[in-house]
């Protein structure tokens, strides 16, 4: 999870900028997913990024713009793991679809740890992160509803359901 980058949002920016703010960020991911985001101080990330604390603060005006870019990078990686669920065109599709996201959020200590979902877990106190946090998850939940729909179009799948609505009780993300 550590060792893979995702795209740079704008091609205005230098590349070296764009390096050393990819470098910054997976070094937060990491820091985030096995200490904690309470645990993880800028001045943490700034070390083990190899960038100066000025650097830092040039491509993040705080800790909660930290967060939020890696709440992205997390979203991110999370979809180009699995192809987006684009490949959800059958029941064999979202079953495999289904085990390529498992697969990809093993951990080292456990059967499964998925860097978003705890992301989401540890910062449920946090109203701040919540818009980033729904955004993400809606994100993810609109790749599978539309792998549903697809199901639906091929007509394995009743036409009555709603599959927005069945992936996001599925998923306890309803309201």
């Amino acid at each position: 999870n550590e060792s893979s980058t995702p795209p740079a949002a704008s091609t205005s920016v230098p590349p070296h900028h764009r390096h050393v703010r990819a470098a910054i960020v997976n070094a937060a991911a990491s820091m985030m997913h096995h200490r904690g985001v309470a645990a993880t101080s800028i001045g943490d990330v700034a070390d083990a990024s190899g960038a100066e604390a000025k650097e830092l603060h040039r491509h993040f005006r705080d800790k909660a713009e930290l967060v939020q870019a890696v709440i992205d990078r997390e979203l991110t990686l999370v979809l180009a793991g699995h192809d987006a669920a684009d490949a959800i065109m059958s029941w064999d599709g979202l079953e495999t679809w289904a085990s390529q996201v498992v697969d990809a959020q093993s951990a080292e200590d456990g059967p499964f740890a998925c860097p978003l979902g705890t992301l989401a877990t540890e910062l449920r106190s946090a109203p701040e992160y919540r818009p980033a946090l729904a955004a993400a998850f809606r994100t993810w939940e609109g790749h599978l509803a539309a792998g549903l729909r697809r199901i639906q179009q091929r007509g394995e799948l009743d036409a009555e359901l709603d599959a927005d609505g069945g992936v996001r009780f599925a998923l306890g993300t309803q309201g």
